[in-house]
């Protein structure tokens, strides 16, 4: 999703005076492409969650073929909406880059069933997920189970929800024009969304504790002799 982000905005930035209609199409194409592609990975990754946390034998059993059916359906739907959009719809070029047609009417009913699965898959498995955690946490403080951080568990989970039910919602709201009624730059208000994403799913207690452990052993370190350091240098990650 941070590769599928980071390619959707560098292609965006580059400007339409340097390209013929080839490389004009292009950049239409895969800015649709990669569009697509976020909105379908973020609900992918809800899918996935869900199977590996209420169907965790399943998961188990099959996660490399989860991950590459998971994968390759969110490159299949975003191509094939794509093709469409671009190739049937046609595209339309502003000062900034090339797109596909928006005011093609059939992209907004395509796109409208579009966001309108989505949330549908976000609300299911966000729900069952959280009420899963909920239990857990309840069961948790009786002393019935160890609790293994289930509350900060359904934050974090309650705040991806949200992110991706932002995304979607937006992507409707982009369809309809209705961003550029409210006075609000479209590019601006994606490009923000794009940054929550990426830092939403990027950022959590793994890479959080490490990052402390990291600046704290730089920090405790500084005086050691250089055996010292070696020493210090053979530690065991923690689980």
């Amino acid at each position: 999703m941070s590769t599928t982000i980071l390619l959707d905005n560098i292609i965006k930035i580059i400007p339409t005076e340097a390209l013929n209609e080839y490389c004009k199409c292009a950049q239409a194409f895969f800015l649709v492409l990669f569009d697509k592609m976020i909105v379908t990975i973020l609900s992918m990754q809800v899918i996935v969650t869900y199977i590996g946390i209420i169907k965790t034998e399943i998961y188990e059993k099959h996660q490399k073929m989860i991950f590459i059916i998971g994968l390759l359906s969110c490159l299949l739907i975003s191509v094939i909406l794509t093709f469409i959009f671009v190739f049937v719809g046609g595209i339309e070029t502003n000062e900034m880059y090339s797109y596909c047609d928006t005011k093609w009417v059939p992209k907004k009913y395509i796109e409208t069933v579009l966001s309108g699965a989505l949330l549908c898959i976000n609300f299911f498995c966000s729900i069952v997920v959280m009420i899963h955690y909920v239990k857990k946490k309840k069961q948790a403080e009786s002393g019935t189970i160890e609790d293994l951080g289930y509350k900060a568990k359904w934050v974090r989970f309650l705040v991806l929800f949200f992110i991706n039910i932002l995304m979607i919602v937006e992507q409707f709201l982009i369809v309809y024009k209705k961003l550029k009624d409210m006075g609000l730059n479209t590019d601006i208000v994606y490009l923000v969304s794009c940054l929550i994403i990426d830092l939403g799913y990027s950022i959590n207690d793994i890479v959080i504790k490490e990052t402390l452990r990291i600046i704290c052993r730089k920090k405790s370190t500084n005086n050691k002799d250089p055996e010292s350091l070696m020493k210090m240098n053979t530690y065991n990650v923690p689980e």
